[in-house]
């Protein structure tokens, strides 16, 4: 099963280090009703910020 980490400051994250020349050249996300919460989550941040983070702004989870 694939399983999708986002850390609890995600917002946090997307306010401080969202890159907005990231989203240039690319398809507009869409959630569908089928995707788990933390990928609609996620995309309503992109949708919210109009901007996306690169992955090496999270830090992974502990184990």
């Amino acid at each position: 099963m694939l399983s999708l980490y986002v850390p609890n400051d995600v917002s946090e994250l997307f306010r401080d280090f969202a890159g907005h020349g990231l989203l240039l050249g690319q398809r507009p996300l869409a959630a569908r009703q089928d995707d788990p919460a933390e990928v609609r989550r996620v995309i309503a941040l992109i949708e919210h910020h109009n901007a996306e983070l690169e992955q090496e702004i999270v830090l992974p989870p502990p184990l």
